[in-house]
């Protein structure tokens, strides 16, 4: 039987989605949920573990809609977030009408901030008493497509004219030779 599986709207924030993570070896992405989306996760979760146990088991570990807590981090603060992980590369679209287009990393479509709509299944898992893992439910990422431009999240590349305040370069100490 599939995983359920469903398609939500988020804002994407970043992760490994062209390469794969070194240490752990597995694609991820960082969704901020729009508004109203976290039911539908909820929904596959629910429908994941109703198809895996006949009742939830005790202690079990939730990885799938998670909030934003770190006021620090405004763009998902008070708001529901995923973290939807994979062993394959997703794919990446473009759509345009009823048109996909499989975007390459060096297409510079994919950003920290743009939105994206993804497709995510859930799965529940039994633990293993022995390695100490409890019996969880978490989400897989399948694909994104780019849904809308949003403001870039992170560096801008163009530095403030106070980020140098006091620093002086080697042509600015060369510049001063030239006066004597």
């Amino acid at each position: 039987m599939a995983n359920p599986k469903c398609t939500v709207k988020a804002r994407f924030i970043g992760g490994k989605v062209f390469k794969a993570d070194e240490e752990s070896g597995k694609f991820t992405a960082l969704l901020v949920l729009e508004d109203g989306e976290d039911a539908k996760v909820r929904k596959i979760r629910d429908q994941a573990i109703k198809e895996k146990w006949d009742k939830k088991p005790a202690g079990m570990q939730d990885w799938t809609v998670r909030e934003g807590d770190d006021e620090d981090f405004a763009h998902s603060f008070e708001k529901s977030f995923i973290n939807p992980k994979a062993n394959r590369q997703p794919k990446v679209f473009t759509k345009k009408k009823t048109i996909l287009t499989e975007v390459q990393e060096s297409d510079d479509i994919l950003y920290p901030g743009c939105f994206v709509f993804a497709v995510i299944d859930c799965f529940a898992y039994d633990g293993n008493k022995e390695k100490k893992i409890k019996p969880g439910a978490t989400l897989g990422l399948q694909h994104l497509v780019f849904w809308k431009a949003g403001e870039a999240i992170g560096y801008d590349g163009n530095p403030d004219d106070s980020d140098y305040d006091g620093m002086e370069s080697e042509e600015d100490e060369d510049d001063d030779d030239d006066m004597i």
